[in-house]
């Protein structure tokens, strides 16, 4: 958590949002101890397979050779399918001599996507020339959630095949993709949630993804300003938010003096949300708590 802190202490954006974080990241910690015992209670390792240990023979600096895998319990495992252009990194990685298992661990809700990710990693460990030089099949697929493991069914010689293609075909149309100059943008509220410039991107604006909390209490919005309502507080109309209907009056709150134009839009991020949810006629009110922000559109 030290080290994740200190990657944002010269950033501006995040100054005021130091000591809130701070004592966000502690007060999970109890969760985040409870939720590695319950994936971790479920693994079960070969009762005689060693865990593979750094060679005690020195080498020049650099990264470690890449050797072909023996029996053993291996944790975070990059692979490299060349072939095909693609890498990733296993969460573990089980071999002894009667099976062969990958598991991922996940801390979010259960997803489809997910599991082809899994199968994608098994494509990457059999064509993987350097640690699997025997282009050894996986048996076995565990998408460990906090609260069960699930199977994946392993894709078979002529799937990989299959799959191998498309991984190819996926990364060439990436790679055209990234020429695009200026790229492309693709709206989504789970994409766009952890984008540190989503108020700058007018095609997320332009769309109905505006990020909003579960609860509806906390959302992203954008306003434009109809007049001064108070010393500390605005008169506005909402143009888009993923929970308020457009044209909906609004009352803009603030905590330092902002200066705003007749006119002008703004952009808030993270707000708090309240509204009448029978009434659109009454102003929904949009207060900038300590981890909002605010941007004026010119």
């Amino acid at each position: 958590m030290e080290r994740l802190i200190r990657r944002y202490v010269n950033n501006p954006r995040a100054s005021a949002l130091m000591e809130h974080a701070q004592r966000t990241l502690r007060g999970q910690v109890p969760a985040l101890r409870a939720r590695v015992q319950s994936m971790l209670s479920r693994l079960r390792l070969p009762r005689d397979a060693p865990v593979p240990t750094s060679p005690s023979s020195p080498r020049s600096s650099g990264p470690p050779p890449r050797l072909p895998l023996s029996n053993g319990t291996y944790p975070e495992v990059e692979v490299r399918a060349k072939g095909i252009g693609w890498k990733g990194k296993l969460d573990l990685l089980i071999l002894d001599d009667n099976a062969c298992e990958i598991t991922d661990f996940k801390t979010g809700a259960p997803n489809e996507t997910h599991k082809f990710q899994a199968r994608a990693y098994a494509v990457m460990w059999r064509l993987d020339d350097e640690l699997n030089p025997s282009e050894r099949m996986v048996d076995r697929l565990v998408l460990a959630y906090e609260a069960q493991d699930v199977d994946v069914t392993p894709p078979s010689a002529s799937e990989i095949d299959d799959l191998g293609r498309d991984l190819l075909a996926r990364r060439r149309a990436s790679e055209i993709a990234l020429t695009v100059r200026p790229p492309a943008a693709r709206p989504a509220v789970e994409t766009c949630r952890r984008c540190g410039v989503r108020q700058l991107c007018d095609d997320y604006w332009s769309e109905s993804t505006q990020v909003t909390s579960e609860d509806g209490r906390f959302g992203d919005i954008e306003l434009k300003i109809t007049g001064r309502h108070g010393p500390t507080s605005w008169d506005a109309v909402v143009m888009r938010a993923g929970n308020l209907p457009a044209q909906m009056p609004a009352l803009l709150r603030v905590q330092q003096p902002y200066q705003f134009g007749t006119g002008c839009r703004v952009r808030v991020l993270d707000g708090a949300i309240s509204r009448d949810p029978e009434d659109d006629t009454i102003p929904a009110f949009v207060t900038l708590s300590a981890v909002s922000e605010v941007y004026r559109v010119e």
